[in-house]
C-alpha cells in the first residue's frame, strides 16, 4: 500500500505543477502488476482526483499487465495505455512502438507516467510516420 500512496503523491504534484489531467502507474507487490489512473477534474469546490485502475483489454496475455521487457504482457498494457487515452482503440504499429519505445524500459517495480508524455509520444510517432510517407491505419 506505501507504493500506491507514493505514486499518488507524485501524481497530486504534477497534476497542481503542470496542469496534468491523468497519471498512470504501475506497482509491482508480490510479484503481481497492477496499475492504476488517476485523474484531475476541475470542480466548483477546486481539483477532485479519482484513482481506478486501467481496464485490461485482454487481446494479447492471459496472464495481465506487464512491463520492463517486449513481451505480450507489455503488449496489453501499450494498448490499454492508448486505448484510454486516446478513446478508442489505436492502430496495432502505434501500441507495438509505444511498448518497444516506452513499456519495454518501465522500472520493473514502480513507474508513473503522465498524459502529457503519452501525448507528446504519440504526436511524435505520427509526425515520423507521415514524414516517412506511411499511413497509420486503425485495426490491426
Amino acid at each position: 500500500m506505501r507504493a500506491r500512496t507514493w505514486k499518488v503523491a507524485i501524481a497530486m504534484t504534477e497534476f497542481a505543477a503542470a496542469g496534468i489531467n491523468k497519471v498512470y502507474y504501475g506497482e509491482r507487490i508480490n510479484d503481481r502488476c497492477k496499475v492504476y489512473i488517476t485523474t484531475r477534474q476541475n470542480t466548483e469546490a477546486g481539483p477532485l482526483l479519482g484513482t481506478v485502475e486501467l481496464p485490461f483489454i485482454g487481446r494479447h496475455s492471459p496472464d495481465g499487465f506487464e512491463w520492463g521487457y517486449g513481451g505480450s504482457g507489455p503488449a496489453e498494457l501499450a494498448l490499454a495505455i492508448l486505448t484510454d487515452l486516446l478513446g478508442k482503440k489505436p492502430p496495432h504499429l502505434m501500441y507495438h512502438s509505444f511498448k518497444i519505445a516506452i513499456i519495454a524500459h518501465l522500472d520493473r517495480y514502480q513507474w508513473y507516467i503522465t498524459d502529457h508524455a503519452v501525448t507528446s509520444w504519440v504526436k511524435d510517432f505520427e509526425a515520423r510516420e507521415a514524414a516517412a510517407g506511411r499511413a497509420i491505419h486503425d485495426g490491426k
